[in-house]
């Protein structure tokens, strides 16, 4: 079985390190000889298969920081060629562009993946010149939409698959069962940002609240301080702190949302969002923003959830009202077409096929 080495920044946190880890296990399980590569290890990581290597430039992110740029680079081939990968996964674009630049030369073959919208890079005109250099120069790249391609040349959308990302595992295995006649408890998940527009959200809901004062909304994730502070203040500003709170992160999203009735999604732009995908895996109405890519992959209009423009409070603000009006059969009816659907699509039996048709074709 050939060797596969999946690199990502840590294994801490966010939706790529969720997917390195689920997949690097199951490559193991299948008797593939893998290993998670990291620029250090850390705290609160997620777990792997202990069939699973490990390769870390360094013990603690400190060291890692403090290293210059060229011992980085000397380190890093050194780590490829110890273990000498038949193929190297790269994930987020930092990583990318660190294992093509330490691969020159080397036999193994590459596989750059997104997982965001590429239009939404962020980044400035030399890091995306370098980013885009990845995928030209590798051997195959893993999309999470087939929306995503469109933003390549014809040289790379031929070497272009879709791998949808595998759902939480919980998830996907236990949904809700238990429904209230109306659907009242909303919550919505993401990391506390200016990409997840939390704002739009909170303006939306206070809107929706003056019409159905019996709705709540539950927000879980972290974010910095300062920006922490800014939801919280337009929390107040709009008198929504009885019924608007955001709770955190949390170690147990399934068992957050199994609490809840209905799942919102506000985001600018997404590549997949996981956290919609888990909610409808659960069974949950869902309404999200119609942003480039993902819930429009996931989410059919009026059939398993709701979509609604970019940035629109008044939009938003009806689809919840909508949403909370709904009986309670309906609300069973749209949550299960929703998981059967997103099931299908995300379950991990499907995405690791797909993995492993991309893995082979290399």
């Amino acid at each position: 079985m050939k060797k596969i080495m999946l690199a990502v920044t840590s294994l801490k946190g966010g939706g790529a390190e969720r997917v390195v880890s689920v997949w690097a296990s199951q490559l193991a399980e299948k008797g593939y000889d893998v290993a998670v590569f990291t620029y250090s290890l850390g705290k609160d990581e997620y777990q792997l298969n202990p069939k699973v290597k490990r390769v870390v430039l360094t013990d603690n992110i400190k060291d890692y920081l403090a290293m210059g740029y060229l011992k980085r680079y000397k380190l890093m081939r050194k780590k490829l060629k110890e273990f000498s990968p038949d193929i190297v996964i790269s994930f987020l674009f930092n990583m990318q562009v660190w294992m093509a630049a330490a691969g020159i030369g080397m036999k193994h073959k590459r596989i750059d993946t997104v997982r965001i919208s590429p239009w939404h890079h962020g980044g400035s005109k030399l890091t995306e010149m370098m980013w885009r250099a990845c995928f030209k120069t590798g051997d195959l790249t893993i999309l999470q939409s087939d929306d995503q391609k469109a933003f390549f040349g014809k040289s790379v959308q031929k070497k272009c698959v879709v791998v949808p990302n595998p759902l939480n595992a919980d998830c996907e295995a236990v949904g809700k069962d238990v429904f209230g006649e109306k659907a009242l408890r909303f919550c919505a998940a993401g990391r506390l940002c200016p990409q997840k527009n939390f704002p739009m959200l909170i303006k939306a809901f206070a809107k929706a609240h003056e019409k159905n004062p019996d709705i709540t909304l539950d927000i879980y994730g972290k974010g910095s301080d300062e920006y922490t502070e800014k939801l919280n203040l337009l929390i107040n500003e709009n008198n929504a702190d009885q019924y608007v709170r955001l709770c955190g992160r949390t170690n147990d999203m399934h068992g957050e949302l199994i609490k809840h009735d209905a799942f919102i999604m506000s985001s600018d732009y997404e590549g997949m969002p996981n956290a919609l995908a888990e909610a409808m895996a659960v069974g949950l109405v869902c309404i999200s923003t119609d942003c480039r890519t993902g819930p429009r992959d996931l989410i059919r209009p009026e059939e398993n959830g709701f979509l609604v423009p970019v940035g629109d409070v008044d939009a938003m603000a009806e689809k919840i009202i909508k949403v909370s009006m709904m009986d309670s059969e309906l609300i069973k009816s749209t949550g299960a077409s929703a998981r059967q659907s997103v099931t299908d699509f995300c379950g991990q039996e499907n995405s690791l096929a797909k993995l492993i048709e991309a893995i082979e074709m290399c």
